[in-house]
C-alpha cells in the first residue's frame, strides 16, 4: 500500500449490555477477552505498518461498543498501543466514544497523556425511564457528571448523541430533552431519527405489538424541532444529523463525507485506501485468533475501478450542508462529469437538489430521497422512465 492512513478508526467491540435499537457488532465485556483483543489490535497495526506506509493520521476515532467501558489498565494500554504506532505530527483530532458514567480520573488522565481531545457521549435520551426502556445503562445524572468530569480534565470538545422518536417518547419529552441538551453548553451534538434495524431487539418488540414506530412525517417534524432548538443554542446543522458551532465540526466524520481515505483496526472495522476497500472479521474471537496466528484479519477485499471509486466517495458528500462541487471532486472523467450534471439538473427540476455558487446539495425535501440521488450518480445509471 502506498497511501498513509490520514484518518484512523479503531473498534472496541465490548458493551455491558445491548440497547434495544442497536445491531452494531458488540459482545459482553470480559476482562480476559478484552485484554487479548487490545493486544491483537496492536498486532494488526504492526502488520499494517510492515506492509504499508507509516500511519500519519489527521484524525483518530475510537468507537464501539463502549471504548470507555474498558477497565483503567486496559484503557490506558489501548491508547498507548495506538499512540506508539503513529506519527502524530499531523494529528488534529482524537475522539473517543464514551458511555456516561464510565469515565474515571485514571481514564481521563490516560486520554490526556495520549493526546485525546474530543469525547462523544452516547446519551440518546434525557429521562431515566426512557433510558431504561431502550436498554441504556446510565442515568441522566451520569450525563451531567461525565460532562463536568471531562471539562475538569481539560477536554472541552464534547458531543452528545440523541435519538428522536424512541418508543414512549412524546413530543413534549423530545422538546424537554433538546432544551436540556442545549443547556449543557456543548460545541457539538447529533440527533438521529430512530431506525428499526433488522435483527434488533426493537424489531422483535414491534413484531410482538409492544409499540408502533413513528411514521415518516413525525420523524421529519421531530428532527426539524431539533434543528431549530440547536440553532438557538448556536449549533448549526452541517450534516443530516450533526450540529456544531462554527469550527467545532467532527473532522473525522467530515473526512468520511468528503470522500477521504481511512483505515480501520479491530473486528468489523472497515478501511478504504485508494481504490482498495476491506472489512475485518466481524467476530472478536476469530479476529484475535487470526492476529495471533499471523493470518489476514480481513473478511473481504475488493478493488474498485476509477469511476466507481470516485462516485462512491461523491455520494457521501450529499449528506453535508455544504454540498459538493462536481467538477472539483476527484478530477472526474469528462463523460462521468457530464452524467452527473445531467442527473443533477433533472433532480433540480424535481426539487430534490439545488445549486449555489457551483455546489450541489440536497434540499430539505431532498434529504428524504438521498438514496435516489446516490443511485442517479452511479456510472452508466439509466434514469427510470
Amino acid at each position: 500500500m502506498s497511501h498513509p492512513g490520514p484518518h484512523l478508526y479503531a473498534h472496541v467491540p465490548f458493551c455491558s449490555g445491548k440497547c434495544t435499537y442497536c445491531v452494531l457488532y458488540s459482545v459482553m465485556y470480559d476482562p480476559a477477552r478484552a485484554a487479548r483483543y487490545v493486544d491483537a489490535l496492536a498486532t494488526e497495526m504492526d502488520a499494517f505498518l510492515r506492509h504499508g506506509s507509516p500511519l500519519q493520521p489527521e484524525t483518530i476515532f475510537i468507537g464501539g461498543g463502549t471504548p470507555s467501558g474498558l477497565d483503567e489498565p486496559l484503557f490506558a494500554r489501548l491508547l498507548t498501543h495506538i499512540r506508539s504506532r503513529i506519527d502524530a505530527s499531523r494529528l488534529v483530532e482524537w475522539t473517543i466514544e464514551a458511555q456516561p458514567g464510565t469515565l474515571t480520573p485514571g481514564k481521563l488522565a490516560a486520554m490526556r497523556d495520549a493526546g485525546v481531545n474530543r469525547i462523544s457521549f452516547g446519551v440518546q435520551a434525557l429521562r431515566n425511564a426512557t433510558l431504561k426502556r431502550v436498554g441504556r445503562r446510565h442515568s441522566v445524572a451520569d450525563v451531567a457528571a461525565s460532562l463536568d468530569q471531562a471539562r475538569a480534565a481539560g477536554i472541552e470538545n464534547l458531543s452528545i448523541d440523541l435519538i428522536a422518536c424512541l418508543p414512549g417518547v412524546s413530543s413534549d419529552e423530545w422538546r424537554e430533552t433538546l432544551a436540556r441538551a442545549a443547556s449543557f453548553g456543548l460545541h457539538h451534538a447529533s440527533a438521529y431519527a430512530l431506525t428499526i434495524e433488522p435483527g434488533s431487539i426493537m424489531e422483535k418488540q414491534i413484531a410482538r405489538g409492544e409499540f408502533v414506530p413513528a411514521d415518516e412525517d413525525t420523524q421529519i417534524a421531530e428532527l426539524e424541532v431539533a434543528e431549530a432548538c440547536f440553532a438557538q443554542a448556536g449549533l448549526l446543522r452541517y450534516e443530516f444529523s450533526n450540529y456544531a458551532q462554527a469550527g467545532w465540526e467532527c473532522h473525522h466524520n467530515l473526512a468520511y463525507w468528503r470522500g477521504k481515505d481511512y483505515v480501520g483496526f479491530g473486528p468489523a472495522a472497515a478501511s478504504r485506501l485508494g481504490r482498495e476497500r476491506w472489512t475485518n472479521l466481524p467476530d472478536v474471537n476469530a479476529y484475535v485468533a487470526a492476529t495471533e496466528s499471523g493470518a489476514d484479519v480481513a473478511r473481504d477485499r475488493d478493488t474498485l475501478d476509477r469511476d466507481a471509486d470516485i462516485t462512491e466517495r461523491l455520494m457521501f458528500g450529499f449528506r453535508l450542508a455544504e454540498g459538493v462541487d462536481l467538477a472539483a471532486f476527484g478530477d472526474p472523467d469528462p463523460a462521468l462529469l457530464a452524467q452527473w450534471v445531467e442527473s443533477m439538473e433533472r433532480l433540480r427540476q424535481q426539487g430534490i437538489v439545488e445549486t449555489t455558487r457551483g455546489r450541489w446539495r440536497l434540499t430539505q425535501i431532498g434529504r428524504l430521497y438521498a438514496d435516489t440521488v446516490a443511485a442517479e450518480l452511479l456510472p452508466d445509471h439509466a434514469p427510470a422512465g
